[in-house]
Order: structure tokens, then sequence, then C-alpha cells
């Protein structure tokens, strides 16, 4: 799988059973056949397969499986979660112009890594690339995990007041339970049509 230059040329028989395989040479300008032997040409006869950069198993169902298992756990869970929480850390003064910097920032790098997966494949290798994902992953996952508070069960203005705080050192707690209501005068014309002054209730 890892050289570009071989394939495997074999038999396909029942209950995914392999049999009379052999590694042969793929071809530079078409390496969907084999460059020697009986793989070279493009319709085999019988039962005879040419696997070309993938690995002929009786286990090829478990990727599959595995992607499956991490689209359920991902599209209810880590999925909504970056826009959950982007929509409650802002103010209200800034919370329109900070979610469209942010959504564009989450774009920008998602073209980034589409433009840059297949130049990171070839100079660090397929188990490189992912490593290296996996390990910008564990320290965004352990910055949330220092830096993000807990959001559950409080209010817009709870929140605002928990990101309020300085992201280093000790600062004061607040109490941001205490519920304002404000009225206002109100002039205008009643239902009647006539001219009124309402007070606003005690």
């Amino acid at each position: 799988m890892m050289d570009l230059l071989c394939g495997f040329c074999f038999v396909d028989g029942q209950s995914s059973r392999i049999s009379n395989g052999s590694c042969l040479p793929a071809g530079r300008d078409n390496p969907w056949v084999s460059s020697s032997g009986r793989c070279n040409v493009h319709a085999l006869p019988g039962k005879l397969t040419w696997a070309y950069d993938y690995c002929p198993s009786a286990y090829s169902w478990m990727p599959m499986v595995g992607l499956i298992l991490y689209l359920m756990t991902f599209a209810p869970g880590m999925g909504p979660m970056p826009w959950t929480i982007n929509s409650e850390i802002y103010p209200l003064w800034a919370r329109s112009t900070a979610i469209s910097i942010s959504t564009f920032t989450n774009w920008v790098f998602n073209l980034v890594v589409s433009m840059s997966f297949l130049t990171l494949m070839e100079n660090l290798t397929r188990f490189g690339t992912f490593l290296l994902y996996a390990g910008l992953s564990f320290i965004g996952a352990l910055l949330l995990f220092v830096w993000l508070p807990e959001t559950k069960g409080k209010s817009l203005e709870e929140v605002e007041g928990l990101f309020a705080s300085p992201w280093c050192g000790v600062s004061s707690s607040s109490d941001y339970n205490t519920k304002t209501i404000q009225y206002v005068h109100i002039r205008g014309l009643n239902r009647d049509g006539l001219e009124s002054e309402l007070d606003s209730p005690e």
C-alpha cells in the first residue's frame, strides 16, 4: 500500500478468500493495470483482480463501520458545540461581528486543510499527516479544557459575566443572578384614539 509503484494481483474466491496472489509492478502512467504479468490488461479474465493502493482483506468493512460510528457520535456532540458556544461567549454589542469573523476564520482553516492535505500526505506520509491532525486536536482540546468555562444552566447575562473575567489570574466573583426590569414612560394614543400619558407601573 505504501509503494505507489506496486500492486497486488490475485484471484478473488468465494467468501472473500484470496488465492493465487502476487505483487506486480504498476505502470507509472496507468497504475490501474500492472506493467507486466497477468494483470496487464484492463479486462481481467474470470475472478482475477488487480488491487492498487488498497489491501484486499476480509475486514474491509471495518473502516466503513468506523466512519458511520464517527458520524453518529460527531453529529449530536462535537459538531454543533462550537456553533453553540460561539453564539454565547460574545456580548450583545459585538455578537454579530464576532460570529461573522469566527465563521470566516473557520472556513479559511477548512480551506487550508483541504489545500494542504495532499502535500502533507506526500511529505509526512499518511500516518504522519493524521498524527499531525490528532496532535493539533489534542492541543485544542487541552486549551478548551483549561480556559473554557461551563455554561450549562446559565443565562446569557451570567455567561457574559463568565467571559468578562481575565483569562489568567484570580478575579473577584460577581453575582449575575440579580434581575432588573426597566420601565419606560410612554406617551401616545390609547385604544380609543385619545392622547394619553401612561405611567409606568410601580
